[in-house]
């Protein structure tokens, strides 16, 4: 009788589970506009973020029109009569949220502050023209908005809304670049 060699026994190695690919990182850069329905007005301004699965950004958009005044109606000031020109001055400042749902939808969630002045063209008891802020049309605080951000490629395109002071709401359009 010969000894037996012990057998050898083969472990398997586990095969190894692919990796999971990781979510590239996006930073954004959009320029802004908001539409108000109804009245028309415009406002303009620009968009910051960065996302992987979850990111952030900051949202400024203005009308860059001011008027100055000299005179408020709705305080009961008898002397100021207006003659039907109004104009508007709007500011939006919001930052909040974005998720990654996919690599080319984005919905953001965001809080903020954000003013609507209005100005009415005031005929002065002596004939001198100027112009009256109109409290009952003008408001200010805070501000929410929600949307999406779509991806195609490098280029990006946010379509949203928000609302300043529950009273005033406006539609917002972005284009810009993302890498």
């Amino acid at each position: 009788l010969q000894p037996t060699a012990p057998r050898a026994t083969v472990v398997k190695e586990p095969e190894a589970k692919p990796a999971m690919a990781q979510p590239q990182s996006m930073i954004l850069v959009m320029a802004d506009a908001g539409y108000a329905p109804g009245s028309g007005e415009l406002s303009y301004g620009g968009v910051a973020g960065w996302a992987k699965e979850f990111g952030g950004y900051v949202r400024y958009r203005s009308s860059f029109s001011g008027v100055a005044t000299q005179y408020s109606v709705g305080g009961g000031q008898s002397d100021v009569w207006l003659d039907g020109t109004v104009r508007t001055s709007r500011t939006l400042f919001c930052a909040g949220g974005l998720i990654r749902v996919s690599n080319a939808f984005y919905p953001y969630v965001g809080a903020g502050y954000g003013s609507r002045n209005a100005y009415g063209r005031a005929i002065m008891a002596n004939c001198a023209e100027n112009w009256a802020s109109l409290s009952a049309f003008s408001y200010s605080g805070f501000a929410i908005e929600v949307g999406v951000v779509f991806r195609l490629g490098k280029a990006a395109l946010s379509l949203g809304a928000n609302c300043t002071a529950l009273r005033y709401t406006d539609v917002d359009l972005g284009i810009g670049i993302s890498f």
